[in-house]
């Protein structure tokens, strides 16, 4: 009995050692297999990484203005109409700014030194108009705080000052640029590129008039900008201009305008017209029935002039439509929206007080749609 279990035990130790062996030999393949799979790959295989989860868009915040959030300015932005509002009329201050669009009202951020409409004269107040891009938006509010530009639809601003040394110069945007220039003339043009704040000067060639300078500076659609020599539009005068095609660093040779005491007027599309102020020209061009001595040019070389007035793009409102009944000799531009037109009336005699209406038959009749 003790031979038989001596030899029981024997047998257990001996099937236990083979299993170890076995379990041994398994792990070796894997491991030789993992190697055959991985020669010429100095650092193996790289381990495969669950997908992150994407993340959920932020939550449109829809918020409606109050009864205290007055209108004073509004623009069209994206294919909706942007409003501006104060909770003061009585003094600058910084004002929100809300998207009207299909979906309700959203507030979108705020914009500083906002000037209330007709604060201390007619002409004072906060201007909004679209930029270059989709998103971009320029805000004018007071000659002292310059203008602002977003390249957000709003919801960022940055200021925009003046070049050094000019502080009552005039900044306009044409293109994807802003161009300045003092009121009176100027002998340099100062640039700079929509979305940067350091201006940048060109020189433009001597004018021959008595000022040796510019006093006028018209852009045309495809960005070709045309300076009228300073002196030249006064009676009696036979004025000049010069062109640059190239935002202002190269200009063409000195180029006379039509007729006498003529003055650069406008730019409408790709043509440029020319306004004259003596009696020959005006009968030239059809006098009361006519042009009212304007001319005009496609080519910026030759001029013809025109038997009717120019025709600027369409208005808003039809012609007559959209009257403002209370303060009409300051009445607000109307901004068209898809298929709306959105104005700011006058509620009292002040000026400053508004109410934001839309209209949906071509300015005939308007409704109300802030509180």
């Amino acid at each position: 009995m003790e031979r038989g279990e001596r030899e029981r035990r024997h047998r257990r130790r001996v099937l236990a050692g083979l299993a170890a062996a076995e379990a041994a030999a398994a792990v070796l393949a894997v491991v030789v297999g993992f190697l055959v799979s991985t020669q010429g790959n100095e650092h193996g295989p790289l381990p495969v990484r669950a997908p992150e989860p994407t993340p959920a868009p932020p939550p449109v915040v829809v918020e409606l203005p109050g009864q205290r959030d007055l209108p004073i300015a509004v623009a069209e932005i994206r294919g909706a109409l942007l409003v501006a509002t104060l909770r003061r009329l009585d003094r600058p201050g910084t004002a929100t700014l809300w998207r009207r669009a299909a979906g309700g009202w959203q507030r979108v951020g705020s914009l500083e030194d906002a000037v209330p409409r007709h604060l201390d004269r007619d002409s004072a107040g906060t201007y909004l108009s679209p930029g270059p891009g989709r998103l971009d938006l320029v805000a004018r509010t007071s000659d002292s705080a310059g203008l602002r530009f977003s390249r957000d639809g709003g919801a960022t601003w940055t200021r925009l000052a003046p070049p050094a040394g000019c502080g009552g110069c005039y900044v306009v945007l044409h293109g994807d640029r802003f161009y300045a220039r003092r009121p009176d003339h100027f002998t340099t043009l100062a640039r700079v590129a929509f979305g940067a704040t350091a201006w940048e000067e060109r020189a433009i060639p001597a004018g021959a008039g008595p000022e040796r300078g510019y006093g006028a500076l018209v852009a045309l659609a495809d960005g070709t900008l045309v300076v009228e020599e300073a002196g030249g539009c006064v009676a009696g005068a036979r004025g000049h201009y010069r062109v640059s095609r190239d935002h202002g660093e190269t200009w063409s040779g000195r180029r006379a305008l039509p007729g006498s005491s003529n003055c650069l007027a406008d730019a409408v599309g790709g043509t440029l017209h020319a306004h004259c102020n003596t009696t020959g020209c005006y009968y030239d061009t059809g006098g009361d029935g006519g042009g009212e001595g304007t001319y005009a040019s496609t080519d910026l070389r030759h001029w013809e002039p025109l038997l009717e007035p120019p025709r600027p793009d369409p208005p808003a409102c039809p012609r007559g439509r959209g009257r403002d009944g209370v303060y009409r000799w300051v009445d607000e531009a109307p901004v068209r929206v898809g298929n709306e037109v959105a104005k700011l009336f006058h509620l009292t005699r002040n000026g400053r007080e508004h109410v934001l209406k839309v209209s949906r038959d071509e300015c005939r009749t308007w409704q109300r749609v802030l509180p």
